[in-house]
């Protein structure tokens, strides 16, 4: 019997419960609150400032990889070198030093011939000529594979 009539009271306070709502300005406050509180605190320009720091970084790599990879290999022009006064005889100088000086020597002559075709089509592309055609006459073939690091050249960063 009291089980029947707690089931009636329950059943009645849902019935009330179902029909209640909340009050329309409570309803409009908290939409408004939840407005607010969704916007970015910083403003518009603060959301752009991700996306614009990957899109600079992004260009900023290609454009160094693309300065690596078209101007790396190119030496400044060697200034011709002007004889000094002869120095006075210090020590005589031995062979392995000699050798090494002449290999120093075809190397930086080896050097100079490959920068030259490429140095005159940078100064093409400076004075306006065509670049894709200066570019096509600049292409140095590359050496053999078997090259090693010592025999690579002048350029350490070089990928050749």
């Amino acid at each position: 019997m009291s089980n029947e009539k707690d089931t009636e009271r329950v059943s009645a306070a849902y019935r009330d419960l179902a029909t209640e709502t909340t009050p329309e300005r409570l309803d409009r406050r908290i939409l408004e609150r939840a407005a607010r509180e969704s916007r970015s605190r910083y403003g518009a320009v603060r959301a752009w400032i991700r996306p614009l720091a990957w899109t600079a970084t992004i260009f900023l790599s290609l454009a160094f990889l693309l300065e690596l990879t078209w101007f790396a290999d190119v030496p400044p022009v060697p200034e011709p070198m002007v004889p000094a006064a002869p120095a006075p005889d210090l020590a005589p100088v031995d062979e392995r030093t000699r050798r090494d000086a002449d290999v120093m020597r075809a190397k930086e002559e080896d050097a100079a011939r490959l920068a030259a075709p490429r140095q005159a089509d940078v100064a093409t592309l400076l004075e306006g000529a065509a670049p894709a055609a200066a570019m096509r006459q600049a292409r140095v073939p590359r050496p053999p594979a078997t090259a090693t690091r010592a025999t690579r050249g002048f350029c350490a960063i070089s990928p050749w």
